[in-house]
């Protein structure tokens, strides 16, 4: 089957675990370039991760309540 991208990533989590499965081609681009690529992407997801579980770190957006229909001002208001 062909790739829409040079580069697709399926991701979804199975069992409480991220899985990630890479797909690329091998004309394109060496298995070296895209297990470099992995690695920044999994470096990136622990900084994602530490910054998380920070206390103190987060806080809400209008999008974690979809039906208030209200803005991030107003939200931050409500919440202070």
């Amino acid at each position: 089957m062909r790739r829409r991208h040079r580069i697709e990533i399926n991701a979804g989590v199975v069992d409480g675990r991220l899985q990630a499965h890479w797909s690329h081609g091998r004309t394109v681009h060496a298995r070296a370039t895209i297990e470099a690529l992995a690695a920044r992407f999994l470096a990136a997801l622990d900084e994602l991760i530490d910054h998380c579980t920070t206390p103190g770190a987060g806080g809400w957006t209008p999008s974690d309540f979809p039906l208030a229909r209200i803005g991030q001002q107003a939200l931050d208001r409500l919440t202070a």
